[in-house]
């Protein structure tokens, strides 16, 4: 029978790391994945979901935020999760402490909580497009942005959100900020950076992956990464004045990377890709999870499989086939171990 690529694995949108060790993932059809091991195993979260989830907030190991369709918060660590309905989609959240925190919905909707999210209050954006990402470099300064080039930008928590024009009507996907001066925003279309030195009064154009998205930017310090379609992962180790590709081992979409430090992160993204930066100079493993085999996770250099257990060999080179009956698929995973990095690919071969 021909093969198809209509079945596919879940596309995770969304990483967020407390330390080295402790991480939650999600993404499509209300996938939420947790490690407490630094990605050598994941455990599936998914039932606490009920409903479609697109970004995770954690502001340290207890205390996190899952939003969608409704906004998630557990207070332990996710031994339990409280449940709020909102009104449009939330496509991002962001916690400046373990109290006040925003999210950021479809059609310009903005909320914001300064008790751990018991409650949320509305304030108003002065938008109706969708906001893509929100983000606070103390708990007064903050930027959101979203499609038709809307950046928006506040100086006192969210009282008041001022529009500010950089120069685009494309989608800006993702802004960071690590201080109330300096910050970037990524455009999803034209491949560009904007950067800012001032507060936002100014931006700085770089066309960094012309005509291609740009869906994730994070920094450390002077240390930044961004990423986006077919395994792209640029560094910059001068806040931004030059990038340089790194090897990422996938030719996957990236929607997001996060760094528990400069030499810790992990970048998730399409077909449930998951990647581990381990240090300079590059991404040293990928990940694919794959609908019908609960949580896989490989380390690096190793064939131990944790979370479900499928085998453990020795070998640089295996190939398993499994079939999921209930979704009629038909899956071969091959690993293969390339210079420097390790590539574990995913194949759907047929529809059943």
């Amino acid at each position: 029978m021909a093969k198809s690529n209509k079945y596919r694995p879940f596309d995770l949108k969304s990483v967020c790391f407390t330390d080295t060790s402790n991480g939650w993932i999600v993404g499509d059809s209300k996938t939420i994945l947790k490690t407490s091991n630094g990605g050598k195993s994941w455990f599936n979260k998914s039932q606490i979901s009920g409903g479609r989830v697109s970004a995770v907030c954690f502001t340290d190991l207890n205390n996190g935020w899952i939003v969608g369709d409704s906004i998630l918060h557990t207070t332990d660590s996710g031994a339990n999760w409280g449940k709020q309905a909102i009104e449009n989609y939330a496509q991002s959240v962001f916690f400046i402490n373990s109290d006040t925190g925003w999210v950021a919905c479809t059609h310009g909707l903005i909320l914001k909580t300064t008790d751990r999210g018991i409650s949320w209050i509305q304030q108003i954006s002065n938008t109706i497009y969708n906001i893509w990402s929100i983000y606070f470099s103390d708990p007064n300064n903050g930027w959101a942005v979203g499609n038709s080039g809307t950046v928006l930008h506040t100086t006192n928590g969210g009282t008041n959100w001022i529009i500010q024009n950089i120069g685009t009507t494309n989608s800006l996907r993702t802004v960071y900020l690590i201080d109330s001066s300096n910050g970037w925003i990524t455009d999803n279309s034209a491949g560009r950076v904007y950067h800012t030195t001032d507060g936002g009064t100014n931006w700085i154009v770089q066309n960094i992956l012309a005509g291609y998205s740009i869906n994730t930017i994070k920094f450390s310090n002077n240390l930044g990464w961004v990423a986006g379609p077919g395994g792209t992962i640029l560094h910059t180790t001068d806040s931004g004045i030059t990038w340089t590709p790194q090897t990422s081992g996938t030719y996957m979409d990236l929607y997001s990377v996060y760094f528990a430090n400069s030499t810790a992160g992990w970048a998730v993204g399409q077909y449930g890709v998951i990647l581990k930066y381990t240090g300079p100079p590059l991404m040293t493993a990928s990940v694919n999870i794959a609908l019908g085999w609960n949580m896989i996770s490989v380390p690096l250099l190793a064939d131990n499989m944790t979370g479900t257990t499928l085998f453990q060999m020795q070998i640089l080179f295996f190939i398993v086939t499994t079939t999921d009956i209930q979704h009629k698929r038909h899956y071969r995973m091959e690993k293969v171990i390339g210079p420097g990095f390790l590539i574990l690919k995913q194949l759907i071969l047929q529809v059943i």
